[in-house]
């Protein structure tokens, strides 16, 4: 009742004319609590998708090409938060300026399920992603590549193999990320398991602990092209130590003109 700002005899009533219409009992009632009954879970949950619809329709109702404003809600991993989102964000605001864009952070996994939960509107992820659940557009491809001291034995070569990291201490990007996922998919296809000696969702500490002797890192190449004295970084070799970004939106959802 305080949610509808209405009082709890009215909200009773219209829950009790409801079950009349309906024919059956939604809520059993105590003294001191509720709960619903299985009739009354099931009209919840077909009710949650009949606001669902009813909300979608009149997005797409009110949703004209020509109106270009509302509020857009983008996730994207910290590693693009200064590579790419504020460019592409900068020309967006240019183009539309009525849109407010909100761009939470996070990894490409844990996007992934906030797009699922409608907790977000669209997202920009590293791939690959569930072509299933999500609408897919690739925005940007790139290598991975391996960061070190520019003293380091792999320093000396164009390319770095994976397999030459199997005796080496790394520093990684942590579990939420799908680059972490990718790269540990990559060793085991190789055979090996990869020494990780610490992890963090902050690029930044994974490039200082490199300079501080605690291991090489793997990060994309576009993050590495500016590294500081003292560091170097090779391209890694295998196709499958590509960095794609892609443009995610739910597949079983009305996606908004804006």
């Amino acid at each position: 009742s305080e949610k509808l700002h209405v009082s709890q005899p009215s909200l009773s009533k219209a829950i009790q004319a409801l079950e009349r219409s309906l024919g059956v009992t939604l809520i059993v009632r105590t003294s001191r609590s509720f709960q619903l009954t299985y009739m009354g879970e099931q009209l919840y949950e077909k009710g949650r998708e009949v606001v669902r619809l009813y909300e979608e329709l009149s997005a797409q109702m009110s949703d004209l090409p020509g109106r270009a404003s509302g509020f857009l809600r983008c996730g994207i991993p910290p590693v693009l938060s200064t590579l790419l989102a504020p460019y592409l964000l900068i020309d967006f605001q240019r183009r539309y300026p009525d849109i407010r864009v909100e761009t939470p952070e996070a990894g490409s996994k844990v996007i992934g399920r906030r797009l699922l939960s409608d907790k977000l509107d669209m997202a920009l992820v590293m791939g690959p992603a569930d072509a299933s659940a999500f609408r897919v557009s690739p925005i940007v491809s790139d290598v991975l590549a391996l960061a070190m001291p520019e003293g380091h034995r792999l320093a000396a070569l164009k390319s770095v193999e994976v397999d030459e990291l199997r005796s080496e201490r790394l520093v990684l990007l942590d579990e939420s990320y799908q680059l972490r996922e990718s790269f540990e998919s990559a060793c085991a296809r190789r055979g090996f398991e990869p020494l990780v000696a610490a992890s963090s969702a902050s690029w930044d500490f994974l490039i200082t602990a490199v300079e501080l002797g605690q291991g090489l890192t793997v990060l994309p190449r576009p993050i590495l092209r500016d590294l500081r004295p003292g560091l170097v970084y090779r391209p890694l070799a295998g196709e499958d130590m590509r960095w794609n970004i892609v443009a995610i939106t739910r597949r079983d959802r009305y996606i908004p003109h804006i």
